[in-house]
């Protein structure tokens, strides 16, 4: 997204764009700081459920509470 939005593949100007914008994906919302690096990436936490995905953290994108699993 970053590499689209800076129309090139010059590091200083594709860190410039990660600096200075956020960042929303399918999964989170995302802030990069000024070297590049991620700041505010919350990493989703998912549990599979009746056979299914099911995304229990952060709560923007939760669909399920954690079910707890029987032991083994």
């Amino acid at each position: 997204m970053a590499i689209e939005k800076a129309g090139t593949l010059d590091r200083d100007k594709v860190r410039s764009v990660l600096a200075n914008t956020e960042f929303k994906t399918f999964l989170c919302f995302g802030e990069f700081g000024p070297d590049g690096q991620a700041n505010s990436y919350t990493p989703p936490i998912f549990q599979i459920q009746a056979r299914r995905w099911s995304w229990i953290y952060p709560d923007v994108i939760k669909q399920a509470d954690l079910q707890p699993v029987a032991g083994r």
